[in-house]
């Protein structure tokens, strides 16, 4: 605003200046016309012509200004009037009748006009140049006085509309403020959501966004919580049985006892070693480890082959005839090219196959399967074992849940790995009842890569 007061008050002030000018300049032109007219109505020789006493005052008089006249002929001699006011037109003839000039007499500026004048004295015609000077003072008064009037109410304006804008601003972030207060105030495990009275569209946004994030930290921190009291949970049974055992062992003297509780406790530190690796696998694959994605094209049938070919010595355990197929019609090997974080699906994959193997009888069949079908592309490990009851489908991905054939060594954290992974690639899981209604297959759906 101040930058446009200072272009619109310049711009003003210049048109001011111009017809400030132009009016000076007509009174001044009308000045040298009215002794013109004098001199033509002379009676004596133009060299004695002198303006009377009241001529002068009505005529040349003035309050702020010195103004002075002079006249001189075709030759540009000296004829009358003031001699300090020097001829100021180079040539004999003005293109308009008169002209308008400026010059310094004793260190003072004086605007002059100069106009042409004929005069017929018997039969001889002559020409007279007759010029008045004034010096500037009224027209400087007056642009300064039209200087300030069209600066001062710009300048009341401007800081009329600075308190203006100063309040509304205040007024306007206020609400802003009071939700820093609300925040700084806040003890770090206050999760509550904020409530504020009053508060505008703009700014209500912002406190549901943070309200918003408040609720997700505070479901991330309950789930590690329950993480933590789950684990810790189960961790529990496993270390007090080994601790068991080894108090046993010290106190055992028959040998065949003693070689049965090391057995028992080989047993145990086992199955200890394995819930520890999948609770690592399970919180590398949190929602929050989404930033740690690599996300690559991979080939889903390349990596099944990779992952089946791996499982092979754990199915070959129990006699389990582990077996891989591709359905495909007129698909092209890059038809099953999906975007993947690659150690994690193989994570993921693993833990089905595992989890087939562990609930299938021995002599069992587990399948691997990919498959693509309009916009979308499967993956799925069908097993024939004793099958998940529908009602119990949902609960299999709660971690250490297990409530199927709990003679099985586990940890309940193999579908929660696997559902996480799913999770962090956008895709889908299904399970339902192998072939023939017996068995499980789990189905993981991808979406077709654009």
């Amino acid at each position: 605003m101040l930058l446009m007061i200072v272009v619109d008050t310049s711009i003003l002030y210049r048109v001011a200046r111009h017809f400030i000018q132009k009016s000076y300049d007509y009174e001044l032109s009308d000045t040298a016309n009215e002794i013109a007219t004098l001199i033509k109505s002379s009676t004596g020789p133009i060299k004695d012509f002198k303006l009377s006493v009241e001529a002068h005052k009505v005529i040349l008089s003035d309050n702020l200004d010195q103004v002075y006249y002079s006249v001189y002929d075709e030759k540009h001699n000296y004829v009358a009037g003031n001699n300090i006011l020097p001829l100021m037109i180079a040539k004999s003839n003005l293109p308009e009748g008169k002209v308008y000039s400026n010059i310094f007499i004793n260190k003072n500026q004086f605007r002059v006009v100069t106009i042409e004048s004929n005069f017929i004295i018997g039969n001889d015609h002559n020409k007279l140049f007759i010029q008045v000077a004034e010096t500037i003072n009224k027209r400087n008064r007056l642009s300064h006085q039209i200087l300030i009037g069209i600066m001062l109410p710009q300048l009341i304006l401007l800081f009329a509309a600075g308190t203006l804008i100063h309040f509304a601003i205040n007024r306007g972030l206020k609400p802003l403020q009071e939700l820093d207060d609300a925040i700084i105030k806040r003890s770090h495990r206050e999760l509550s959501p904020i409530k504020l009275n009053k508060v505008p569209n703009e700014v209500n946004g912002i406190i549901k966004s943070i309200n918003l994030l408040m609720s997700q930290i505070k479901s991330v921190i309950e789930l590690q919580n329950r993480f933590v009291a789950d684990a810790a949970h189960q961790l529990k049974t496993p270390l007090a049985g080994i601790q068991a055992h080894l108090e046993l062992i010290e106190l055992e003297k028959n040998e065949q006892e003693r070689q049965s509780s090391y057995a028992k406790v080989s047993l145990s530190v086992k199955k200890l070693t394995h819930m520890v690796s999948q609770l690592l696998k399970l919180s590398q694959n949190q929602p929050e480890s989404q930033n740690t994605l690599d996300m690559k094209v991979i080939n889903l049938v390349a990596l099944s082959k990779e992952c089946c070919t791996e499982m092979v010595p754990t199915a070959y355990i129990k006699n389990i005839d582990l077996g891989f197929e591709v359905i495909h019609e007129n698909e092209t090997e890059t038809d099953f090219n999906i975007l993947g974080d690659a150690n994690k699906l193989k994570v993921m994959l693993q833990n089905l196959i595992d989890n087939a193997i562990r609930y299938t009888l021995t002599g069992g069949k587990v399948t691997v399967c990919t498959e693509v079908k309009p916009g979308k592309i499967l993956l799925s490990v069908e097993d024939n074992g004793i099958g998940i009851p529908k009602n119990q489908r949902q609960r299999v991905f709660e971690r250490f849940h297990r409530v199927i054939d709990n003679r099985q060594e586990g940890s309940g954290l193999g579908l929660s790995i696997v559902r996480e992974i799913v999770q962090l690639h956008k895709a889908e899981i299904a399970i339902e009842f192998g072939k023939g209604g017996v068995g499980t297959k789990v189905a993981i759906i991808f979406p077709i890569r654009v």
